[in-house]
Parts: structure tokens; sequence; C-alpha cells
């Protein structure tokens, strides 16, 4: 679901884990939107107080899009989603986590963790 304004109320810090790869596949509900996931990243930035940061976790891997279910991140999508955002610190990543499908447990899709803070 994508983020929700809270009156004027700003945050030091959000997080998200295994949320914005959902937005606008439909699955919860939501209307259809290709862009769904890289609109609700930018509405991610009014939450926040200057200097705040957003830990994220998304699935990793080659570029897909598993319609209605999620997305992965490859090199090109990824680059989108964090467009603005600064990486302050990442954890988890390996020099191939881009080139192959690394999956974690049970075949879940692989998600390392991002700090970010808005540009």
């Amino acid at each position: 679901k994508q983020p929700q304004e809270v009156g004027n109320q700003k945050f030091d810090v959000c997080f998200s884990i295994s949320s914005y790869e959902h937005d606008g596949l439909g699955r919860y509900g939501d209307p259809l939107n290709p862009n769904g996931d890289i609109e609700a990243m930018k509405k991610t930035k009014d939450l926040l107080h200057k200097g705040g940061l957003l830990y994220l976790a998304v699935p990793i891997g080659v570029d897909k899009l598993v319609f209605n279910v999620h997305r992965v991140y490859g090199k090109n999508r990824i680059e989108k989603l964090l467009d603005n955002w600064e990486i302050v610190d990442q954890f988890g990543f390996y020099d191939d986590s881009f080139a192959n499908n690394v999956n974690g447990l049970n075949g879940t899709p692989y998600q390392p963790l991002y700090i970010l803070r808005p540009q």
C-alpha cells in the first residue's frame, strides 16, 4: 500500500521491508500503475524530516516483473526506484547480486538492505 499522509507529521525514520515492489500491481486492491513503486518512493520523501532515513529492502536480482505478485529489481529498475535518494549504507550485497537470480530460503527473492536519505 502506498505511503499515507499523516497530517503534517514528519518522521526521522521510515521502514519499508518487502513493500514497494507490490505497489501498482493490483494484487492488494490498488489500481494498476506501472510506476506505482516509484511514485510511492517519491511520496515517502514527504514523510521524512530533512536528513531523515529510509530503511529499504526490496527483491534484488535480474530485472523482472512477476505479475501481479511483485517486481525484482535489477540494475535498470533499481536506478529508477532510488532516483534522488542518497545511499548512506547498504548491507547484504554481493558482487553478482544484480547479475543472478539470487534467492533466499524457500525460493523467496533475496532482499538486501539499503539505508537511504532523500537528496
